[in-house]
C-alpha cells in the first residue's frame, strides 16, 4: 500500500521535484497535484525529503512539509 499526499502549503508556488534530495531539479508540481509517497526518506539541507511517484509516473523527492497525505491507495 501506498500513500496518497496532494502538494499543498507552498503559497502557490507549487514545489520542485529533484532526482535526489536536496539536489538537482527534475521538474515541478503546482498545488493540489495528487502523488503516490513511495519507500524511502531522507534528511538533506535541514529538510525531510520523501520519495514521490507523480500522475505521469515520474518519481523524485520533494520536501515533506510541502505535502499533505490524504490517504492510501492499495
Amino acid at each position: 500500500m501506498k500513500s496518497c499526499a496532494v502538494v499543498a502549503n507552498t503559497g502557490g508556488r507549487g514545489v520542485n521535484l529533484r532526482w535526489t534530495p536536496g539536489g538537482p531539479l527534475a521538474g515541478a508540481l503546482p498545488d493540489g497535484s495528487q502523488v503516490s509517497i513511495l519507500p524511502g526518506r531522507a534528511e538533506a539541507d535541514g529538510l525531510e525529503w520523501v520519495r514521490i511517484e507523480d500522475g505521469t509516473g515520474r518519481t523524485g523527492w520533494v520536501a515533506a512539509d510541502y505535502l499533505l497525505v490524504i490517504g492510501v491507495n492499495q
